[in-house]
């Protein structure tokens, strides 16, 4: 039996992640230089076909070594916009996803950005390492990729420690520890995924059911604050 494809936060923090590895420093083990290892990320349900296309191309435009150069900095960029896009990204077994389930989204929609942006620069001609410079603070670059406006502006609706339960733990859908979506109902109004008079509370709750197969995403009925089917 064919295995479905991966959630879509999962899947595109996976492509977030896979496009950093392509800007490591040569000699890192953890660098994508080879399409196998694209193709492992696909094989293992981490990424979507059209996720794995989008990186393939993206890995042969790295072999002119100017784009190679750059994407270094790309690297670098994006890993500093965390803070801002994706705050608890780095929590534990996939926490952050299923924390934050906008949090890769946010990543995604910035680097897109990034990338076309220097992608522009490059096709006009310009240096594209201006892009990366911010410039002296008293005279801050324009150009600049990493300024706190733009950031500020893919970040909108990121969310931070303040919005976890009290112990910061979010119920791990590897653990399995709800097997029905009524226990998965009644979790979310202990607070166990947040505030249940949240938004962000009823996100995790679906995210969940969907990461355990438990149920799908649908829009709340007035009658029961967490979507299940």
């Amino acid at each position: 039996m064919e295995k479905p494809d991966p959630h879509p936060s999962i899947a595109a923090n996976e492509m977030v992640e896979a496009n950093k590895r392509m800007g490591l420093e040569d000699g890192d083990s953890n660098k994508i230089t080879q399409q196998s290892q694209l193709d492992d990320l696909y094989n293992n349900k981490k990424i979507t076909w059209d996720m794995k296309t989008a990186l393939s191309n993206k890995l042969k435009e790295l072999n002119d070594a100017t784009t190679a150069n750059v994407n270094k900095h790309v690297t670098q960029l994006l890993k500093d916009a965390e803070r801002t896009l994706f705050p608890l990204k780095h929590l534990k077994n996939d926490a952050g996803v299923m924390s934050d389930p906008g949090g890769p989204m946010r990543e995604r929609a910035y680097q897109f950005y990034v990338d076309s942006t220097v992608k522009d620069w490059i096709k006009a001609g310009k240096n594209p390492m201006e892009l990366f410079d911010p410039g002296p603070p008293e005279k801050p670059n324009p150009n600049y990729l990493g300024r706190q406006s733009v950031l500020d502006y893919y970040g909108k609706g990121a969310q931070g420690y303040a919005s976890l339960p009290q112990n910061n733990e979010l119920p791990d859908p590897a653990k399995r520890e709800f097997k029905k979506k009524e226990e998965v109902a009644k979790a979310f109004q202990d607070g166990r995924f947040g505030d249940p008079n949240t938004q962000i509370a009823i996100d995790r709750a679906t995210a969940y059911l969907v990461a355990t197969g438990l149920g799908k995403l649908r829009p709340p009925a007035p009658s029961s604050p967490v979507p299940v089917r």
